[in-house]
């Protein structure tokens, strides 16, 4: 199963939503509500560091990544678009 990160950047957007999966999930958990999103809105449907992969892979990340991963994420998507609209499932 593909467990990758989806961005839709729409030039001119009224906005961006930022989609937060839970923690051992991965973004395919929000596929059947991507089509839901406005054409006029940018998408960023993000894989939390660790998930989608190893159970090695999941064993080094942690609760400050995940932070830091979606902070970092979020200061750009507000310098960038007026309206940010975060959508987050469990722990996102």
């Amino acid at each position: 199963m593909d467990h990758k990160p989806y961005i839709r950047e729409v030039e001119n957007a009224k906005g961006v939503v930022l989609f937060i999966h839970g923690i051992l999930s991965t973004p395919r958990h929000f596929d059947y509500l991507i089509p839901a999103v406005p054409d006029d809105f940018s998408v960023y449907n993000i894989l939390l560091d660790g998930h989608g992969g190893s159970v090695q892979d999941f064993s080094k990340t942690s609760m400050t990544k995940w932070k830091n991963q979606v902070k970092d994420l979020l200061d750009d998507l507000c310098e960038r678009y007026d309206s940010v609209i975060l959508v987050g499932y469990s722990m996102g």
